[in-house]
């Protein structure tokens, strides 16, 4: 319950705000998964998309969360629910400390015909 109404939130931010078409789409896909947090981490793999284009590498970290679960399911652990937690959890934080500026912003590179 408390993940749906966090979606609806940031929904609502997205639309208050209005920022660029990569960041609104980024926000919503990163708190979609979160809420849902997936098995499959497949599922993810558009965000890892939308992180590129929002030069946000921080937010692949959800996309890769998926995986401890994943296995921690496939292996039968009987902590695998722990494991999701944390490891969405720690995506969370990554993701909200990237976009704050505190993982510092990632060099952008230049396109091929500048760098000649």
């Amino acid at each position: 319950m408390a993940s749906g109404g966090a979606f609806v939130l940031v929904l609502a931010w997205v639309v208050k705000s209005r920022p660029p078409a990569p960041h609104a789409a980024l926000f919503v896909l990163a708190a979609a998964l979160l809420a849902a947090t997936p098995v499959q981490s497949w599922y993810a793999v558009s965000l890892i998309a939308f992180a590129a284009l929002a030069s946000a590498p921080w937010w692949a970290a959800v996309a890769v969360a998926g995986y401890p679960y994943f296995i921690a399911v496939l292996i039968n652990d009987p902590r695998a629910s722990l494991w999701g937690r944390a490891a969405y959890g720690t995506a969370l934080l990554v993701g909200l400390a990237g976009s704050a500026g505190l993982l510092g912003r990632p060099t952008p590179v230049a396109p091929a015909e500048a760098r000649q």
